[in-house]
């Protein structure tokens, strides 16, 4: 199933008037059962989280570097298994421009059939040193502009990452895609150990 370009969702969709958080407000973001909002739409009409925490053994660049560098997710990630550029995007540079679109090939094994298969995403947020201290980045993309993705990378010590990844879906998207929080909340923690498997296995 081919998804049409953000530039082709209907405007029921969008959440571009929304207040934000903005980066800087989500760096301690934790799973912890309920709604997180995000850096582009806030919790304004949030419909639900699904978020994966874990420590990796590895440092925050190492494993932020991995995270960004999209053309390489084929190379370890079950959940999105490809990653192409959209037409006037490219993947090519680590980080990709903000604003980059992106088609994620997404796998749901078995895949339920309130569950879509690709997935268009827009670059919001690649931000290295998000804490000005060199403790936290993040990064963040949105998809169909009713849904936000932040992650954040933490330096916890001894050279080790605390990973927080969570994607929230608002409005009538949201509302659509509830029966298939489960699905989403598995492979979102399965992408989780699929990172921390590969950085620390000197993948990355």
């Amino acid at each position: 199933m081919l998804l049409p370009p953000l530039s082709g969702i209907s405007p029921l969709l969008r959440l571009t008037d929304a207040p934000g958080l903005g980066p800087h407000a989500v760096l301690d973001a934790r799973c912890n059962n309920s709604i997180i909002g995000t850096p582009s739409f806030g919790l304004d009409n949030a419909i639900f989280t699904v978020c994966a925490e874990i420590t990796i053994d590895a440092p925050v660049e190492a494993v932020y570097e991995t995270w960004v560098d999209f053309e390489s997710y084929h190379l370890w990630n079950s959940f999105v298994t490809d990653v192409h550029a959209l037409p006037g995007s490219s993947i090519s540079q680590v980080p990709p421009q903000i604003g980059t679109e992106m088609l994620f090939s997404n796998t749901f094994p078995p895949i339920p059939k309130f569950l879509p298969g690709p997935s268009v995403e827009r670059l919001s947020y690649t931000e290295p040193n998000a804490d000005g201290r060199g403790e936290a980045a993040l990064v963040a993309w949105i998809g169909y502009e009713s849904a936000e993705h932040p992650s954040v990378f933490t330096d916890i010590g001894e050279g080790r990452t605390g990973f927080v990844s969570w994607e929230t879906f608002y409005g009538v998207h949201g509302t659509a895609l509830v029966a298939g929080k489960e699905w989403l909340q598995g492979r979102h923690e399965t992408q989780a150990r699929d990172l921390k498997g590969y950085v620390e296995g000197s993948g990355g």
